[in-house]
């Protein structure tokens, strides 16, 4: 799609496909856009008129509620408040906590350990269940 035009012709879709941004403009009577638009239209009349859409990845895995709060009480859950593993969890915090986005770190440390068991727990559990706050 050529995108700075801020829209395309598929002559074979028989379709003109606009950009959401142009579309807004091209909307509103007296813009360039809305000549442009209507010299397009008037070059082909029969074609439908869609809005591009970007291809969604469909089978992206999503982590809900992930947070070090929840990943810190899973960790004392699966490993019986084994102080080794809490002590690893704490380091990879500390070390990424200096990096930008250190959360997506310790998340994908979090998964490349746990993700087995992060995704039986979420087959388990229903989204009115939480996972167990500490009882101190």
């Amino acid at each position: 799609m050529n995108y700075s035009k801020g829209y395309e012709v598929k002559l074979v879709e028989k379709q003109i496909v606009l950009m959401k941004d142009f579309a807004r403009k091209a909307g509103r009577v007296g813009t360039k856009e809305y000549a442009t638009f209507m010299q397009v239209r008037a070059l082909y009349p029969t074609f439908a008129v869609v809005q591009y859409t970007i291809d969604q990845k469909s089978k992206r895995e999503f982590y809900d509620k992930l947070d070090y709060n929840k990943m810190e009480r899973l960790i004392k859950l699966w490993t019986k408040n084994d102080e080794k593993a809490l002590q690893e969890f704490a380091s990879a915090k500390e070390q990424f906590s200096n990096y930008s986005g250190s959360y997506g770190l310790v998340k994908k440390w979090f998964l490349a350990k746990y993700k087995e068991q992060y995704k039986l727990f979420q087959d388990v559990t229903s989204e009115e269940e939480e996972v167990p706050e500490d009882e101190e």
